[in-house]
């Protein structure tokens, strides 16, 4: 985090690409929060962590001050500024288990995915409705006595059911972008140099926009269907004047996910077979 960069604009995101690295940058008329991913030589599976000091950090740095942001920016001079800065491990992937008893969890506790695109916030807001919705039925059902241990442990393991195919298309999506930022492969490095720039600006926000209509809302909450309608309908609202447009982007989003499935399956293939 650092003091406002009146060249990366006031209100905007800025993503630079680079081999094994990529940077993001978030401004605010008086603040700029930014981001340098590292691609790691290999994984870390629990039990096994990483963990790093400021000298870890101002090495990485150091390694990165050169590369321009813009055409009159460094990130050197970002990283002079910086009001706060760490360097961590980034995390991902989907716990077997969610609760105990009468605790469960939702967000980074359970299912954690990179931050690329933003989507961790946004998971967990989902996990909290979806349990929400499930909590206030089941105490609607006991009209205000105590829910048992045994009821809790079925509500529970429903909403961890409800919830587990939907952070698995996200972590994925999220792992994804991350690889293709920070060209993680050949396959990465030619989707984000020869196929991404060649979509038109609105493909990642439609593609991304579709992902977001299918989010669930609180049931027990009325909202006013005219408020904040715009021009892609969520998922449970019957608008024909949307649907046709909604099922194209579905299809080019799940085809882009596919495709890019296919082709790390082939390279993969061909690698062990030299």
């Amino acid at each position: 985090m650092g003091p406002a960069a009146p060249e990366l604009g006031e209100r905007d995101m800025t993503v630079v690409r680079d081999d094994r690295y990529s940077f993001l940058f978030l401004t605010q008329p008086d603040k700029l929060f930014f981001f340098v991913f590292f691609r790691l030589e290999h994984e870390f599976r629990w039990p096994e962590r990483r963990r790093y000091t400021d000298a870890d950090a101002e090495a990485l740095a150091a390694s990165v001050a050169s590369h321009p942001i813009c055409e009159s920016l460094v990130f050197g001079e970002i990283w002079q500024k910086r009001i706060r800065g760490s360097l961590i491990s980034l995390e991902e992937g989907i716990l077997q288990h969610w609760s105990h008893g009468r605790i469960v969890l939702a967000g980074d506790s359970v299912h954690k995915v990179t931050p690329n695109i933003a989507l961790g916030g946004n998971s967990t807001m989902e996990s909290v409705v979806v349990l929400c919705n499930h909590l206030e039925r089941t105490v609607a059902a006991h009209h205000g006595g105590r829910v048992s241990r045994a009821t809790l442990g079925r509500v529970f393991d429903q909403y961890r059911r409800d919830r587990e195919k939907r952070v698995h298309e996200i972590m994925e999506l999220s792992s994804l972008i991350t690889r293709v930022q920070a060209w993680g492969g050949i396959l990465p490095k030619v989707l984000a140099c020869w196929v991404l720039p060649f979509q038109a600006d609105h493909k990642l926000t439609d593609q991304l926009g579709e992902l977001i209509r299918m989010a669930p809302k609180l049931d027990y909450v009325e909202v006013d269907q005219e408020f904040g309608r715009g021009r892609l309908a969520w998922e449970d609202e019957k608008d024909s004047r949307s649907l046709d447009k909604v099922k194209k982007m579905a299809f080019v989003s799940r085809l882009t996910v596919y495709l890019a499935r296919c082709l790390t399956a082939l390279f993969l293939a061909y690698s062990l077979s030299i």
